[in-house]
């Protein structure tokens, strides 16, 4: 019991410290002016932020594309459309 307990304590602090970096509610010039990009998975567990960081990498490709947020981005949205978003995020969580 107590093990289990200490498990989800563990395993919820190292999903608080992902999400930390990357609030829900940062607009996509933010996500992409940041020092830490959000990763594949966060794009795929948030998708309006995904659709909105997208539009605005491909908006403008030259000033934005190499960005770590555009390319991460674009792998997650790549993703979705080969594999739909639930697969995808499963296949990344394994």
């Amino acid at each position: 019991m107590i093990s289990l307990a200490v498990s989800l304590l563990l395993v919820g602090c190292g999903e608080q410290s992902n999400d930390a970096s990357t609030s829900n509610d940062s607009s996509p010039d933010q996500l992409i002016s940041r020092a830490t990009a959000p990763t594949i998975v966060w794009f795929l567990e948030n998708p309006d932020a995904l659709e909105g960081t997208w539009k605005l990498c491909r908006s403008n490709p030259g000033e934005h594309g190499s960005k770590a947020a555009c390319v991460n981005a674009g792998q997650a949205h790549e993703r979705v459309l080969m594999l739909g978003r639930e697969r995808a995020l499963s296949s990344l969580k394994q």
